[in-house]
C-alpha cells in the first residue's frame, strides 16, 4: 500500500526472477457505491484497515 486517499487507495507490486527485479506494477483501486456506480469516500473502518498495510 503506497497511498490512501479519499475514496481511493494505491498498492505497487514487484515480480522478481530469483533475485532480479523485473517488472514494478502501481495500480489505483477506487471505492464505488454499488447504489450509485460513483465512487464514494473510504469510511473508517476501510481506512483504519488500510492503514495497516501503509509503507512510510
Amino acid at each position: 500500500m503506497n497511498k490512501i486517499g479519499t475514496s481511493s487507495f494505491g498498492v505497487t507490486y514487484e515480480m522478481k526472477n530469483g533475485d532480479e527485479l523485473v517488472a514494478v506494477v502501481k495500480t489505483v483501486q477506487v471505492t464505488v457505491s454499488m447504489d450509485t456506480k460513483k465512487s464514494r469516500p473510504l469510511n473508517d473502518a476501510e481506512r483504519d484497515f488500510l492503514n495497516k498495510y501503509l509503507e512510510n
